[in-house]
């Protein structure tokens, strides 16, 4: 039977001991399974950490550690076998290498964390490598980062450094594996079936002003994200643009026009919901906001289809649907994320939360 141990770490924050580990080595010695399932993202590529076996060799050296949950956890990309780098290969490429060493004495495997780079605790060119695991948002990410940074820099060159902060902000919403993205679509199609809606804490906050970090993503299906906004985002705007030149009426300023108006609607959402946390003495996060003023998107994405294909009857039904559901969604999303106020308001932040919801999702 195969025996596991943690070879190497790198990239430790001294500051704070073995927390923030960016890359580590895991050795197997023997042949047999290392007890570790693993999957892909959705164009399949990298071999991504679906789950541990329990009892295998991986779940033993896990809990030698004195804080086992640095290694092995659903979400870490394999991104070397034994000395060779498969962080941009597919994965069957990925599997096959490790398969290729099950015949020697000793399989070393490397990992990456993304929770580094989730939080954005660590700068460093290989946490670039998780965003390649959806190629679309790195795109999206890295090209809009780098024109951001260009103009900051040229007309305000003070503040290039606090947006590139916010950037490495916005990294964290991009932290997703196709487990999660399906795991969302289903929480977004069909709520009523979700019960658990609170958030997983990485870091408590303290009396010092440390502020509350929740778990990115790829390691907590309630957190969330920008990817399925925005793809959902580009999809309806591409859906439009099919229609008004399927109808002959298509000109270029449609997609300007369309886009700029669901970006000013979601403006107007978000600033509603920020005088209402404003009122109550809360605060989250502005992108939070926006993730959750995105997810309508889906929706509209959904009952443009059906309209297109189906026609009138069905589109109204379908239209009731995703309403009571985006709403339902977007309800609870928000009170598993908005901190719990004092009994005083707990009435006031429902109620403005049922508000928000109901505010046009019909």
């Amino acid at each position: 039977m195969a025996a596991a141990r943690l070879r190497r770490k790198k990239f430790a924050d001294a500051t704070d001991d073995i927390d923030d580990v960016c890359l580590y080595d895991i050795e197997f010695s023997g042949s047999g399974p290392i007890g570790i399932q693993f999957e892909t993202d959705f164009y399949g590529n990298h071999a991504i950490v679906k789950a541990v076996v329990a009892g295998g060799a991986a779940s033993k050296a896990i809990a030698q550690q004195d804080k086992p949950t640095c290694i092995v956890q659903a979400g870490h990309m394999v991104v070397a076998v034994n000395g060779k780098d498969v962080s941009n290969e597919s994965f069957r490429a990925v599997m096959e290498s490790i398969k290729a060493t099950t015949g020697t004495s000793s399989r070393i495997l490397r990992f990456l964390d993304p929770t580094v780079l989730a939080l954005d605790q660590m700068n460093h060119h290989a946490t670039d490598t998780l965003l390649n695991r959806n190629p679309m948002a790195a795109y999206a990410m890295n090209h809009g980062a780098k024109m951001m940074e260009d103009q900051v820099k040229s007309f305000m060159p003070g503040a290039a450094a606090g947006a590139l902060n916010m950037f490495g902000s916005v990294k964290y919403y991009f932290t997703v594996n196709n487990t999660y993205v399906v795991h969302r679509l289903k929480m977004l199609l069909c709520p009523f079936i979700h019960k658990d809606w609170r958030r997983i804490v990485q870091n408590e906050g303290n009396n010092t002003g440390v502020d509350v970090v929740y778990a990115p993503p790829s390691m907590d299906k309630n957190a969330p994200d920008l990817y399925i906004p925005l793809m959902s985002f580009v999809t309806y705007i591409l859906i439009v643009g099919y229609i008004k030149g399927a109808s002959g009426r298509f000109n270029p300023d449609v997609i300007t026009e369309v886009s700029t108006y669901c970006c000013l609607m979601q403006l107007v959402e978000i600033c509603l919901m920020k005088l209402g946390l404003y009122l109550l003495n809360s605060q989250i996060n502005w992108l939070d906001l926006v993730s959750f003023t995105g997810y309508k998107y889906v929706a509209l994405v959904i009952n443009t289809v059906v309209h297109l294909i189906l026609g009138y009857i069905p589109y109204y039904v379908v239209l009731a649907y995703t309403g009571i559901a985006t709403s339902f969604f977007t309800l609870n999303g928000l009170k598993g994320t908005v901190p719990e106020p004092n009994h005083d308001q707990r009435r006031f932040r429902n109620y403005m939360l049922l508000a928000y919801v109901s505010r046009f999702d019909f």
